[in-house]
């Protein structure tokens, strides 16, 4: 089975990192070429390139591609860039592959993700990052999931492993009560590849007074959210009320109540950062 580490805290350069953007001279939201860039004009010297999630304390999940030095360091170009950072990185960051320059020379360029800035696409064709799908580290998971499911004679993986893969990649970040879309794009893909059906909605989330618009989530299983042997899958919803997602309230929306395949829907880049999904205590229970 399939199982990606964090590697451990405090281990961002930032003094290294500030001095490599400055060299390759690193663009905003371009994570990927200043890491590769940086690691060719090294000339290898500095490690490899990594591509993987980086995972901030608030919950917050990136796609995300850095340069991981021989003793373990963590050089990230793209870091000194954003607004207010500082010497020590927000993030964990989880590798998902690996490239030395020589792996890289071999490659076309097409291979790698791109990010666009302003309109302006850093790789000669425009591609939002959400509408990657030849970004290596999905490609990665869903080859080792297919993998794992042929090593044990089936054609798709089980539910209870499949929900511990899961809940290996959540877990870390899953008691934070913020959004991820790296999460989404997982749990949508893994749930794809397992071979379990689903469907997301679109409405809002009230607690209280707040109401929280657009509001989507997933449901696995026949029937309607509510109905017995329909398996409610919500973040954003868990992490307000605890493991009793029974306790939330879900309201029809402006967006009504339409589903849809929701990798379809971001292949087309039809769903963006406002789309926040990931597995309830609920689902692992009922799966497990």
């Amino acid at each position: 089975m399939m199982q990606m580490d964090f590697l451990p805290a405090n281990v961002y350069d930032h003094a290294a990192s500030v001095r490599w953007a400055a060299r390759v001279r690193a663009r905003p939201r371009a994570c990927y070429w200043n890491a590769l860039r940086a690691l060719r004009v090294s000339r290898g010297a500095l490690g490899v390139y990594v591509e993987g999630f980086a995972a901030c304390d608030s919950g917050l999940v990136l796609e995300h591609g850095w340069i991981e030095t021989p003793d373990g360091r963590v050089i990230d170009p793209t870091f000194p860039l954003l607004p207010g950072n500082a010497p020590e990185s927000p993030y964990r960051y989880m590798p998902v592959l690996r490239f030395t320059v020589t792996d890289l020379n071999g490659m076309r360029s097409e291979r790698f993700p791109r990010y666009c800035d302003g309109g302006r696409d850093f790789r000669m064709e425009r591609e939002e990052p959400w509408a990657s799908t030849r970004q290596a580290a999905y490609a990665e998971i869903a080859r080792r999931v297919e993998v794992a499911a042929v090593e044990a004679g089936r054609t798709a993986m089980p539910h209870a492993p499949m929900v511990a893969l899961l809940r290996g990649l959540l877990d870390p970040y899953a008691s934070a009560p913020t959004e991820c879309d790296g999460q989404t794009r997982v749990v949508a893909h893994l749930l794809t590849v397992a071979g379990v059906p689903f469907r997301a909605w679109a409405g809002r989330l009230r607690r209280g007074d707040t109401v929280i618009a657009p509001h989507l989530w997933v449901t696995v299983g026949a029937g309607q959210p509510g109905d017995p042997g329909c398996i409610t899958v919500d973040y954003r919803r868990r992490m307000w009320v605890g493991t009793d997602v029974a306790e939330g309230v879900l309201l029809a929306g402006d967006l009504g109540d339409t589903s849809y395949d929701l990798v379809e829907q971001i292949a087309l880049g039809r769903l963006n950062a406002a789309v926040f999904l990931a597995l309830t205590c609920d689902i692992a229970k009922r799966f497990a």
